[in-house]
């Protein structure tokens, strides 16, 4: 008897992650590489534009550069002045911060792809514009 209540577990259990797969598997995409895209990549190099078949596979339109590395900062010490100026600017930021602690923080996604969508990337590689296939 307790052999059965585990088998029908186990076929349970196998049954609902074949579900899930072939859920999960409806919802993933491609790119150019073969590569699975379920959702528009945040960062590109810079100026790239991507474009979305008809079947949701990320091609690349135009292949961008890659993002130009930051210098580093050069550090120079601070006169008198310069630091109390700095200590100021620091007390109003933490003032700034302490206002801003109980508001509401959101969090955006990007728009899932869809076929014919295009999204170009700036100078820095983030996204700049998304351009849907009715916009066009």
């Amino acid at each position: 008897m307790l052999r059965e209540a585990g088998g029908s577990v186990l076929l349970l259990v196998v049954l609902i992650l074949g579900t899930v797969a072939v859920f999960n598997a409806a919802q993933l995409r491609e790119d150019d590489n073969g590569q699975v895209v379920t959702r528009i990549p945040d960062q590109m190099k810079a100026g790239t534009i991507i474009e979305f078949d008809e079947n949701n596979r990320m091609k690349i339109i135009v292949e961008g550069e890659p993002v130009p590395e930051k210098k580093p900062i050069e550090k120079k010490p601070l006169s008198p002045e310069q630091k109390k100026l700095l200590e100021k600017e620091e007390r109003m930021v933490q003032k700034i911060r302490e206002e801003a602690k109980d508001l509401p923080v959101y969090h955006l996604e990007n728009p899932a792809p869809e076929p014919g969508m295009r999204v170009i990337y700036d100078g820095e590689g983030l996204i700049k514009e998304i351009i849907y296939p009715q916009d066009k």
